[in-house]
């Protein structure tokens, strides 16, 4: 399957390939706790990590969406959480909704995407890991700027992962994760150290996950990265990734 459309031509992305990335999407980042709230999927962890303490709605707009908001606000305060929703195009109406109850938004991630193909090579200065090991995460840690707590989840929710996924890693400079679902990769966690960007590491980095994938039968690749990061967005459309949708967050 080729690349995702891209909104950026005034076309709207095709529903199945924005739910087929979103439901990829949660399936290789576990939250401690997941629980279906009519048809939402609501994750609540334990750290700071936004993708496993919110709502993926899957562009779902159940019947009674008010009282549906209200079951996920009860069950967040049950946990000592405020709540939050992850949206995309999809959820235009619930997005009003939540903007009228004073939910404020934040966060705008642009979703890339791009086919799987035969041409990624990989780098030879990259090591394969067969998990994401302590040394890794403190890797992540460092060259990404991430708390220990937010380290901390994103290992626990690694050791639950059952889909094959690998941890990559150059020495000293760069990380990255790749999770196989099906026909479809994700990469995550791609982090260069502030001393070696723009030198070429976090596409080393990339190119040998979707080496990696295309090995694992992969046939589309998808990232998501902050809008507000230019560079990155602008390193990954030179490989190829195009802009398939965004998402942002709605907290209370």
């Amino acid at each position: 399957m080729g690349c995702v459309a891209t909104t950026r031509l005034g076309r709207p992305s095709p529903v199945t390939d924005i739910l087929r990335i979103e439901r990829a999407a949660v399936r290789a980042v576990p939250a401690t706790e997941v629980v279906t709230i009519d048809n939402w999927q609501v994750a609540i962890g334990r750290g700071q990590l936004h993708r496993t303490n919110s709502v993926t709605t899957f562009g779902i707009v159940p019947w009674d969406a008010l009282a549906a908001i209200e079951r996920v606000e009860r069950r967040y305060r049950a946990r000592g959480r405020t709540a939050s929703f992850r949206l995309t195009e999809l959820d235009s109406e619930l997005d009003d909704l939540l903007f009228a109850r004073g939910y404020e938004r934040s966060n705008e991630v642009v979703v890339m995407s791009r086919a799987v193909t035969a041409e990624a090579r990989r780098a030879p200065e990259v090591d394969l890991l067969s998990a994401a090991t302590p040394s890794w995460l403190t890797d992540l840690e460092v060259m990404g700027g991430y708390t220990d707590m937010r380290v901390s989840e994103i290992g626990e929710g690694l050791s639950s992962l059952t889909l094959p996924h690998r941890a990559f890693r150059i020495p000293e400079r760069a990380v990255g994760l790749a999770v196989a679902d099906g026909d479809t990769l994700g990469l995550f966690d791609i982090a260069v150290h502030p001393d070696s960007r723009r030198a070429g590491y976090g596409r080393a980095i990339s190119e040998t996950m979707l080496a990696w994938g295309y090995e694992q039968g992969s046939a589309l690749a998808y990232l998501q990265v902050l809008a507000t990061n230019e560079p990155a967005v602008d390193m990954y459309r030179s490989m190829g990734f195009g802009e398939a949708y965004r998402y942002w967050y709605r907290d209370r």
